[in-house]
């Protein structure tokens, strides 16, 4: 499955021999003059810029250890602060109980196995070869002591997996999920997000659900996907993959983000609203969230954006700084669209419940 994906692999020495090491190169079937130790993944990783759209043809793969901050604490509105859940958060809640909530991304990854012109990657990392970390307990160990801080303030810890890389994507090579699935059932207080576009659940239906665990997919229109979303699977398909969870008992989440404007957005919106209803009809109890957000880009991003894909059609709509510096829609367009998009789900059929507007006023 993953044979083909990388050029070459760079494996940190002090890891040669890692069981969680030796089952990756197993698993790609590796051969010797693909590999190459270094002392520091950093030594190669970043060291000099490389080609974002090199990714097509020359992917590398890292095995390394993550030094330094493992466990994040994510910007106001990344999760819908004082949004959805009658106005009290991110209509999440592992307890079931209404507490106030602290959101957290912690770092296993970097970068993502497909190409979505609109993504901010290529304006964060100076490469975009893949880094997959193996030193998951100590990041288990940096959650909890999140999740301790978080107890003693009546607070629920609110982990995100999928901020710098896709949750699912390479799960079933990296296989770090049981780890984490048993961190969440032993710490019931706290919740994790994973986030993906990724067809690869096959690994999730050997788990047990866990009320503390959502599983959200990001999703738009196929029109969108198919003209901003290369290599990744078709809308339709994640669907399916989403409503398969549901069925088996997870619970379930939607990120209808980044939305972005062209002459058919409302048609196609309205389309694929009214068939993602029908699609969660029979499992509207197992929807935790469903998020709207629109098309934005950091400085970086924005600069790599135009760079690589200067005939997008994203570019057909003037952006402007917005009120966080990102490059954004003019306000009125923002404002629109996203009550477009909130109004057009709930005539679908969606509870208003579960809908809020994700970094954006």
């Amino acid at each position: 499955m993953y044979e083909k994906l990388f050029s070459k692999i760079y494996i940190e020495e002090s890891l040669r021999y890692h069981p969680r090491v030796q089952s990756i190169l197993n698993a790609l079937h590796a051969k010797p003059e693909k590999l190459e130790y270094l002392e520091n993944y950093q030594d190669v990783f970043g060291s000099q810029t490389k080609e974002y759209l090199l990714k097509r043809h020359d992917l590398a793969l890292f095995l390394a250890e993550k030094k330094g901050q493992l466990v994040k604490e994510a910007p106001l509105g990344y999760a819908g602060y004082a949004k959805a859940a009658g106005g009290d958060g991110d209509g999440f809640h592992a307890s079931g109980l209404a507490r106030k909530r602290r959101h957290f991304y912690f770092i296993h990854a970097y970068n993502c196995i497909y190409e979505c012109s609109y993504c901010y990657l290529q304006g964060y990392f100076r490469s975009p070869d893949i880094v997959l970390f193996m030193n998951h307990e100590d990041i288990l160990a940096a959650m909890k002591e999140q999740v301790h801080a978080c107890d003693k303030e009546n607070t629920e810890a609110v982990f995100h997996s999928g901020e710098f890389s896709d949750s699912l994507a390479l799960s079933k090579l990296s296989k770090e999920l049981p780890l984490y699935w048993d961190f969440f059932a032993k710490h019931p207080s706290c919740s994790l997000e994973l986030r993906s576009k990724s067809l690869s659940i096959q690994e999730l239906f050997n788990l047990k659900p866990l009320k503390n665990i959502c599983v959200t997919m990001s999703l738009s229109s196929e029109a969108q996907r198919s003209r901003y979303e290369e290599k990744t699977p078709p809308i339709a398909s994640r669907i399916k993959a989403l409503t398969k969870l549901a069925g088996k008992g997870f619970s379930v989440g939607m990120h209808l983000d980044p939305l972005i404007y062209d002459d058919g957005f409302k048609q196609n919106f309205s389309k694929f609203a009214l068939g993602l209803f029908d699609s969660f009809r029979p499992y509207q109890e197992n929807i935790r969230h469903i998020s709207v957000g629109l098309v934005r880009f950091s400085n970086s991003s924005w600069k790599e954006f135009r760079k690589n894909y200067s005939h997008s059609g994203i570019l057909a709509e003037r952006f402007y700084p917005g009120f966080d510096g990102k490059q954004r829609y003019l306000r009125p367009l923002r404002k629109w669209m996203l009550g477009f998009a909130r109004a057009t789900l709930i005539e679908a059929g969606f509870s208003e419940k579960y809908l809020y507007d994700c970094m954006d006023n």
